[in-house]
């Protein structure tokens, strides 16, 4: 049998030869058979059960392998610049919301919406709690003792001393007596004097706040959750109410929609600057004041007197005084409050 196929091959290698061909060409290996009577397997030959000899394993794509399994993908890993992608799980579970956040007015980054412009900080000026004054009482510039001066000759020196009158309220002082020449009086100083304030009322165009920026990520939370935040932004969490900040976002800041007052203090009232003018001294011939004889300035100035005698005594006297009301302190809040939790 081996006679047979080494003519063969001789043969063959003769045409081969007569047709031009090469040497590498003809002396290609044969085929040698296997010992179980099949041909081995080169380069993808088949075996003798019908598969071939290439490796067909699989492949780092998931290529199939000849036993039908699946060769798994690599895992890419982390996306997001490499946060972990369950970063905000605990933090959603408890109500936080991953925010962008800038103490002051901005705008949103990309990849980032929802823009808000919350305040934060209330500042009030004065009268943000306004007060009023309810009711005023002038001081009592016509009650008191009044000491009187007099003097019997020509020349108006009022050198002596006369006597103490009470007056009460500008009321008619009955009892008679008698004049000398001349007359001065000390007027009454005021006494009293009193307001009460009314209610206060708020006043928010004397309210300012900080006004702050919250965007919220359209994508990538969990790189918020680790602390990353775009430029000119802190990475932060929020959630409605005045809460405790959750660890390791331990820098609090409360921000609401608008500043608000939500007490006022009372408010006092106090009466300052208290004058009496324009005192009058009043003499009359009857004992109830009702025929006047003189009428003569209290302003510590010696006047002459014209009728001398006297039955009743009446004295007046102009009040003023300053009433101001305040100041109330006010109390200041947020409208629909928010707490801002940052890195």
């Amino acid at each position: 049998m081996v006679v047979m196929r080494s003519f063969i091959f001789a043969g063959l290698s003769a045409v081969a030869l007569a047709c031009g061909a090469d040497d590498s060409e003809l002396f290609a290996p044969v085929p040698q058979a296997s010992a179980d009577g099949g041909s081995s397997a080169t380069d993808g030959a088949a075996t003798a059960d019908g598969s071939t000899g290439a490796d067909s394993s699989a492949t780092p794509d998931g290529a199939a392998t000849v036993d039908g399994s699946v060769t798994p993908v690599p895992d890419a890993g982390p996306t997001c610049g490499g946060a972990n992608p369950h970063a905000c799980d605990n933090l959603k579970a408890g109500g936080w919301i991953p925010v962008a956040f800038a103490a002051a007015q901005n705008k949103c980054p990309a990849k980032f919406n929802k823009e808000q412009h919350p305040v934060t900080t209330p500042v009030a000026a004065d009268g943000a709690c306004a007060c009023g004054i309810a009711t005023q009482t002038p001081p009592d510039c016509q009650s008191g003792n009044m000491t009187t001066f007099y003097d019997v000759g020509i020349n108006a020196t009022c050198g002596t001393q006369g006597s103490t009158i009470n007056f009460a309220s500008g009321n008619c002082r009955q009892g008679g007596g008698q004049f000398g020449n001349h007359f001065s009086g000390n007027p009454l100083p005021p006494t009293g004097g009193a307001c009460t304030a009314a209610a206060p009322k708020t006043d928010l165009s004397k309210v300012t706040a900080t006004t702050t920026t919250t965007c919220e990520p359209t994508a990538c939370a969990e790189s918020i959750c680790e602390g990353t935040a775009p430029s000119t932004f802190a990475a932060c969490v929020e959630q409605a109410g005045d809460l405790v900040c959750p660890a390791p976002f331990i820098n609090r800041t409360l921000v609401g929609d608008s500043a608000a007052v939500s007490a006022c203090g009372a408010c006092a009232c106090t009466v300052t600057n208290k004058l009496c003018s324009k005192g009058q001294f009043y003499s009359y011939s009857d004992g109830q004041c009702g025929n006047q004889t003189n009428v003569l300035p209290v302003d510590t100035t010696c006047n002459g007197v014209g009728n001398k005698f006297f039955g009743s005594l009446r004295y007046t006297a102009t009040a003023s005084a300053t009433y101001t009301a305040g100041p109330s302190t006010p109390t200041l809040g947020l409208l629909n409050t928010k707490t801002v939790c940052c890195r």
